[in-house]
């Protein structure tokens, strides 16, 4: 009798070959899925995901990306983030808001790591009078004001909003508003009127004894803790600390002087020439104006003729791209030094050696703007109003108020964790803060 071939159920033999179609299938999606890989369903095409890294200051705020929050606050790495344009939105209670709209691509890594959230609150009347002027020194730590009655005229310097004693040196207007110029020290303080009342003013800000001095009426820089003038074939030096001065005559066709080299005007053309001090001893050209000596910044001389602004190289030869406004803001931070510079109602973003790039541009007239000492951001005051802008220019920059309803604005300082703003709000005029972080 033969013997009988068992045989499974055909569910059973078909059982095997089902999981291998299954492994076959599933695991090249598994394996491209934690590799990044995404179908894009509106190009009908297979996309490696990116990555989206949001950082902000300060930290804790909840993230919002296309409206859907998220579960995790800053700081915070989002990975497998699909390419294409999303919307993202940071909140945290008692600041503002952030929200830009950042491009996220495949196998790339976004970041949206230098955001500030601006604290919420009033405004503050700190000193009751006619702030002419507000400026903060370079560390940001102190800010300086000019406040006028109408018989005097006072310093008053704010420390983390604390008031000090009035300083009233001689030499100050009650109606004509100066510019503060702070020395890199941030121990002296030189109003300057630009000499149309006669005289310009240094005033010392050592908190246990401060002392001034009124001065001729000149063109006046600071070196260090000297004051450095070089104006009809003189050049004036006065120690602000020691409180001495000494005149010295410049050579024959030397207009200025700096280390590294002379100011000089062509007998035979009229036109002003750089002469370095260097070995090889090139001349270099200048454009057409009447260039003085403007201050040092970073490893640059400036000149300035005017409102127009150029960089000179330690070696003397002017670096390419003319600036154009008030005088420039710097800030070093991290990198190559940068200036804002207001010219009526552009504000321009300025780095020696490149052309100078408009940030904004609009109707009403700018005032001021100064640096956040992180230097990515600034604060951009015009007749009003103060805001915040931050100088990341994809889709566009984020500013954000944070001081409105002002008749006039004056001028504007950033020291400590505040604003400070020389103006009239409300019918009073005086100097305000405002704290922002």
């Amino acid at each position: 009798m033969p013997r009988s071939v068992y045989r499974a159920p055909l569910y059973r033999r078909l059982l095997p070959w089902g999981f291998a179609l299954v492994f076959v299938t599933v695991a090249p999606i598994l394996i491209f899925w934690t590799a990044g890989y995404r179908i894009n369903p509106k190009k009908i095409t297979i996309e490696r995901n990116g990555t989206l890294i949001v950082d902000s200051q300060p930290g804790g705020a909840r993230i919002l990306l296309n409206g859907q929050l998220q579960r995790r606050v800053t700081p915070s790495t989002i990975q497998d983030v699909a390419p294409g344009p999303y919307a993202l939105r940071l909140e945290r209670d008692g600041f503002s808001t952030w929200e830009k709209t950042l491009e996220v691509r495949e196998e790339q890594v976004t970041f949206a790591d230098h955001v500030r959230l601006w604290r919420l609150g009033e405004t503050q009347l700190l000193i009751e009078g006619n702030a002419l002027a507000v400026e903060s020194d370079p560390d940001q730590a102190v800010a300086a004001a000019v406040i006028a009655t109408t018989t005097t005229a006072d310093i008053r310097y704010v420390r983390n909003g604390t008031v000090s004693d009035r300083f009233a040196p001689s030499g100050l207007s009650t109606s004509t508003a100066p510019e503060l110029v702070w020395n890199e020290a941030g121990n002296a303080l030189l109003a300057d009127y630009a000499s149309e009342e006669g005289r310009d003013a240094w005033i010392s800000t050592d908190v246990l004894g401060p002392g001034q001095g009124t001065l001729q009426a000149a063109d006046y820089t600071w070196n260090g803790s000297l004051l450095v003038s070089q104006e009809d074939g003189m050049r004036t030096v006065i120690n602000t600390r020691r409180e001495t001065l000494e005149r010295d005559l410049l050579p024959d066709g030397v207009t200025a002087e700096s280390d590294a080299f002379d100011l000089v005007v062509n007998t035979s053309t009229g036109a002003m020439v750089l002469r370095p001090r260097s070995i090889l001893r090139r001349l270099y050209s200048l454009p057409s104006g009447d260039w003085v000596l403007a201050g040092d910044e970073g490893p640059y001389t400036l000149l300035r003729t005017d409102n127009r602004w150029l960089a000179i190289k330690p070696n003397g030869e002017p670096e390419s791209g003319i600036a154009t406004g008030q005088r420039p803001r710097w800030n070093t931070e991290g990198r190559a030094p940068r200036a804002l510079l207001v010219n009526d109602n552009e504000l321009w973003l300025w780095t020696p050696g490149l052309a100078p790039q408009l940030l904004l541009r609009q109707s009403e007239r700018f005032v001021d703007a100064v640096w956040h000492r992180d230097g990515y951001h600034a604060f951009v005051a015009t007749k009003d109003r103060v805001f915040a802008i931050e100088l990341d220019d994809r889709n566009g920059h984020v500013m954000t108020d944070l001081v409105t309803g002002f008749e006039t604005i004056n001028g504007v300082a950033y020291a400590g964790d505040s604003l400070y703003i020389a103006g009239r709000r409300n019918g009073a005029d005086g100097l305000y803060r405002r704290v922002i972080e």
